[in-house]
């Protein structure tokens, strides 16, 4: 093994170390994480994926996610250790697409600690960091099949189209967007190739159309088809008409939030500093658009930075700017270089600010980790699917004991939870949902699943639901009200109202 590649090899594993230790030591441990993993749980119990089980997104993330469980057991903290992969693996295309335009390494280990610092995707579901960890694998590969020559160049034409196709299957928004940055990047260097250009769209074309087909295939052979079509793609027009969040706000929101002084602050601006880097990448555009001899670095950073920006829509919080904080860097870094060239002196002093930020970043993300290992209110969970897993001993005790009602409630049979976190307590819990939705707010219901529930409800097919009423844009209004007035409410639980059918 080669200097230079045992050095990548020993740097990816920083971040992914890195990234582990902070997911099991300080994350968040519900949402959509435990939906993901519930959702997995419902597939080794035999459920079939889309015909059986809501999922809005393609089924590359539940079949990583099947595979890694099945070796290591249906836990969060295999989740959070191959959350920690893509971002090692982020790191990795990020610092080849830098290498190749500044014919440099010096930025493989800023890059690293930069993303170890605003890239941690500790509130995201498992597809949306690896959509994007495949995203930046696209850029990088058609980046290579251009600027590099010989076989190898020809490869990465194939190998581009191979990771757009796995960015599809990873979620199909961010697979569309791989595969435009893939072609802009052809047609911004079909000078160098002109003679193979076609080749190398035909290439893209092809693998990404080849790995699409095979990854469907099994949905098509399972069932799952009519509702998969309905949960991606139909059914996203509900989720566009509520779930509309803009930088700007999100942004806002954070800076009110900080002014204010809310409770646990600090960790906040560890958590959510990332929502600078987005307007950092738009200042680093506007620095390079005129500088014509770095336009090989100018075209890749603005490409990888524009993929990225565009699989914010249509909600930009922090959760889905986290993700995309990694591609955006390449833009900056790029920028930042620029500046150090033309003045040493803006370059140092830009330097200094940099590293400040960076390093109190550090700071409060590993102290809070370490705080939070050595407070004697805190401890390993040995919850059901969330074993190992640093967590409050109160949040433990409330969870283990909503649990038990739960169990109890249910008596052994079926019952619907009609709660944002209802991926987390059938995980905890073991109590079977009788419906597809496990993640069970407005968008997650397609286009007719949520009629088709309170059909099942008025039939008797449906018998309980326990209900936690949500108020807002993503509320599933027609079925709340539906269980609110035509249900009869029993025993709160806690988490969440116990109703049963009117006889």
């Amino acid at each position: 093994m080669t200097a230079r590649r045992r050095r990548v090899w020993l740097i990816g594993a920083g971040v992914f170390a890195a990234s582990a230790t902070l997911g099991i030591l300080h994350s968040d441990y519900a949402w959509d994480g435990t939906w993901v993993l519930q959702v997995v749980a419902r597939l080794h119990a035999g459920d079939v994926l889309y015909r059986d089980v809501f999922a809005g997104v393609p089924p590359l993330t539940f079949a990583i996610g099947y595979a890694a469980t099945a070796i290591a057991g249906v836990e969060m903290a295999v989740l959070k250790v191959l959350i920690a992969v893509t971002l090692a693996v982020s790191w990795l295309a990020c610092a080849r697409l830098l290498r190749r335009v500044t014919a440099s390494d010096r930025f493989d280990v800023p890059l690293a600690i930069a993303m170890i610092a605003l890239a941690q995707p500790e509130i995201a579901s498992f597809y949306q960091p690896l959509a994007n960890m495949f995203l930046l694998l696209t850029i990088d590969a058609a980046s290579a099949s251009v600027m590099e020559s010989g076989p190898h160049a020809r490869r990465h034409g194939w190998l581009a189209g191979v990771w757009c196709g796995l960015a599809f299957l990873a979620k199909h928004t961010i697979g569309a967007i791989a595969g435009v940055a893939a072609l802009a990047v052809l047609i911004a260097f079909r000078s160098r190739v002109s003679d193979q250009f076609l080749g190398r769209i035909v290439a893209l074309a092809i693998g990404a159309t080849a790995v699409i087909a095979a990854g469907l295939m099994p949905i098509a052979m399972t069932g799952g088809w009519p509702h998969f079509v309905d949960y991606a793609f139909l059914g996203k027009t509900t989720y566009l008409s509520v779930a509309n969040v803009s930088y700007t706000e999100e942004y806002v929101a954070f800076l009110t939030s900080l002014a204010m002084g809310e409770p646990g602050w600090a960790v906040s601006v560890a958590k959510t500093s990332a929502m600078v880097v987005p307007a950092l990448a738009v200042f680093a555009v506007v620095l390079l658009r005129r500088q014509r001899q770095l336009r090989d670095a100018l075209v890749i950073g603005v490409v990888a930075a524009l993929a990225e920006a565009a699989g914010l829509y249509p909600r930009a919080d922090v959760a889905h700017v986290i993700p995309v904080v990694p591609g955006l860097l390449v833009v900056i870094l790029i920028g930042w270089d620029h500046v150090r060239q033309r003045s040493v002196r803006v370059g140092s002093w830009l330097r200094m600010a940099a590293t400040l930020a960076i390093a109190c970043n550090l700071i409060v993300r590993f102290g809070a980790a370490g705080a939070a290992l050595a407070d004697d209110d805190r401890a390993f969970s040995e919850l059901p699917h969330l074993r190992g897993i640093l967590m409050p001993r109160a949040a433990i005790a409330l969870t283990a004991d909503a649990a038990n009602k739960l169990r109890d409630a249910a008596g052994g049979k079926p019952l619907f939870l009609l709660s944002p976190n209802a991926g987390f307590h059938y995980l905890t819990s073991g109590v079977s949902n009788p419906t597809p939705f496990d993640y069970p707010l407005k968008p997650a219901f397609g286009r007719a699943g949520m009629a088709d529930t309170i059909a099942r409800l008025e039939s008797g097919e449906l018998t309980q639901v326990c209900l936690k009423p949500v108020k807002g844009l993503m509320a599933p209004d027609a079925l709340q009200h539906y269980v609110e007035t035509q249900m009869v409410p029993g025993a709160d639980l806690g988490v969440c109202t116990l109703y049963r059918r009117r006889l």
